[in-house]
């Protein structure tokens, strides 16, 4: 059987274990109500899998070759890696903990790749426990949604700089905005991409859907309107940064932008907190208000992308659409409808994701 068949079925084995295991809730508050949460040793298991997936991984599978390419050419002595970091002109926060996996690893690749994979799901995974009132519902819309293969099999340094931003959440929710800036920055180190998330989280901060939100959509719409002056500034605030002359480049290959299908897909929390914004004011929860408004905010980047860079604006809106998919669905799911509407809901979403996923991994990636 096909490992990719194996990965879209994980999500039902937990489900599976949860339903005929019961020590594997504990009451707690999530989002500002009592609800059963998984414990954290479940939440650690059900991972485990995922990460052997992304260390076994086939080494043609995205950018894998480049990252096993890099990690053979790092130094494994302190003094040799002191010199390699003082010469890094960017992400020196990556190099420093690949450097590390190297060392405690002896330069085993593979250990390599399911370290850095540990690091980003086990975090992942504990927020999402923390933060999210369906726990294997997040899950499955991570995998089915191909953020799973797409950040730890692809794109492994931004993600680890998502990782961390995401952990940061806490910190937002709370209202401890010096401590959010400060892991933002650290998450900077990784990915520089990461800072954008300074701003967005203060536009967060409203309410949904009021003002701010407005603000944001109708600065989208002048970008739009005003594309050719707006690739022209992106350039140059991109400049001495990974994403440099970013848009020179999407031109010139002609990187038609972000698949509609999966603008649609990641647009569906934002798409529900409007019909059912009234549910969410009457929550009256902050924590509920942010989510609902990155995952707005991740809309916005995706609808962006569609007309300029899937590429390279396309991989920016992971840093909130997180919130929307491994939050925010789940708690529209078990709030906005009835018990029995609930499940034709949810069965609805399954089948929905499962189409998506084989069309993005039989047409879109040939993997099945």
């Amino acid at each position: 059987m096909s490992v990719y068949i194996l990965i879209i079925l994980w999500p039902a084995a937990l489900y599976a274990i949860s339903r005929m295991t019961s020590g594997i809730y504990e009451i707690d508050p999530v989002s500002g109500e009592l609800t059963d949460r998984v414990t954290k040793g479940f939440a650690i298991f059900s991972v485990i899998p995922l990460i052997y997936w992304a260390a076994a991984r086939y080494e043609q599978f995205g950018d894998t070759n480049a990252y096993m390419k890099m990690f053979y050419s790092l130094p494994e002595k302190i003094g040799a890696a002191v010199t390699y970091i003082s010469e890094c002109d960017k992400d020196p926060g990556f190099y420093i903990l690949s450097i590390i996996i190297k060392m405690i690893t002896g330069g085993n690749v593979r250990l390599y790749l399911g370290a850095i994979a540990a690091f980003q799901l086990v975090i992942l995974a504990l927020i999402m426990r923390k933060h999210s009132s369906g726990f294997i519902t997040g899950i499955f819309a991570f995998i089915a949604s191909t953020d799973y293969m797409s950040w730890t099999f692809n794109g492994v340094r931004q993600f680890t700089a998502v990782i961390i931003s995401f952990a940061a959440c806490s910190f937002l929710f709370e209202g401890k905005y010096v401590k959010y800036c400060l892991m933002i920055l650290l998450a900077s180190t990784f990915h520089l991409s990461a800072l954008m998330m300074i701003p967005i989280a203060f536009v967060a901060l409203s309410k949904p859907w009021q003002i701010r939100t407005f603000l944001l959509i109708a600065a989208f719409a002048i970008a739009i309107a005003y594309i050719g002056s707006v690739t022209s500034w992106l350039d140059d605030a991109l400049a001495e940064t990974q994403y440099e002359n970013v848009v020179t480049e999407w031109q010139i290959t002609q990187d038609d932008g972000t698949n509609p299908l999966r603008v649609l897909v990641y647009s569906m929390p934002t798409i529900l907190s409007f019909i059912g914004l009234r549910y969410i004011r009457e929550a009256n929860n902050r924590s509920l208000d942010i989510v609902c408004n990155m995952s707005i905010a991740a809309s916005i980047l995706y609808i962006f992308s569609i007309l300029t860079s899937g590429i390279y604006i396309g991989r920016l809106p992971i840093y909130c659409s997180l919130y929307g998919m491994e939050i925010l669905l789940p708690w529209e799911i078990k709030n906005m409808f009835s018990e029995n509407s609930a499940k034709i809901i949810s069965i609805i979403m399954v089948a929905s994701f499962l189409v998506f996923y084989y069309y993005q991994m039989h047409f879109a990636w040939g993997a099945i």
